[in-house]
């Protein structure tokens, strides 16, 4: 079955996949639960990985938003290494939901995890959102998440995200300079760019 052929393909009801496995970063190691019917359900995807490795360079604090959690891994690992963070999670797909809090659990850490089509359902303001987009839903969905999580934006707040660079970096990189006051390339590695963008316009 193919992960995604539209935003959120769902997996039938009955079907099942399921693995577990230890993940090590950072000198810690962390215990996920995966699905069929997720996304990068073997192991952390190349693209997440840039990004964690950007985040865990910056100083995190506040509240956090993963938006487009998957299976949790961005959040959990975050508040692992940044333990004052306050996490929340959302995802349209409601077993990457079931997932997240499953593996909160697994590592013994407490959020809140949203069904939400991008950050529609959620409340609150955030110090970041990290994401981890779904290129293969299309521009215009791409990008009308990314409006939405600048209006869940805090003041101060800042977006973070991943995208590689023959997937349209430059081209989203001049999107977001009509989004936001403020889009900096952060870092880029084995072909991901991570983009970090704050004050709304």
């Amino acid at each position: 079955m193919a992960e995604f052929s539209h935003y959120f393909t769902p997996p039938a009801a009955d079907e099942h996949e399921t693995r577990e496995f230890t993940l090590p970063y950072a000198g810690f190691e962390f215990a996920f639960k995966t699905d069929s019917g997720v996304f990068s359900r073997s192991k952390l995807d190349e693209g997440s990985r840039v990004l964690l490795d950007t985040l865990c360079d910056i100083d995190l604090a506040g509240s956090v938003l993963d938006l487009g959690c998957g299976w949790g891994a961005i959040g959990i690992i975050l508040k692992k290494i940044y333990p004052n963070l306050t996490l929340t999670f959302a995802d349209i797909n409601p077993r990457c939901v079931e997932l997240t809090r499953e593996n909160l659990r697994l590592n013994k850490q407490a959020a809140e995890a949203f069904v939400s089509d991008g950050a529609s359902s959620v409340d609150g303001a955030f110090d970041w959102i990290v994401l981890n987009p779904p290129i293969r839903a299309g521009k215009e969905k791409v990008r009308e998440i990314i409006r939405g999580a600048a209006r869940k934006l805090a003041a101060e707040g800042k977006l973070a995200l991943v995208i590689r660079k023959k997937q349209g970096a430059e081209s989203m990189m001049r999107y977001l300079a009509e989004v936001f006051a403020s889009v900096e390339r952060e870092s880029r590695d084995k072909g991901y760019w991570v983009i970090v963008c704050g004050g709304r316009k």
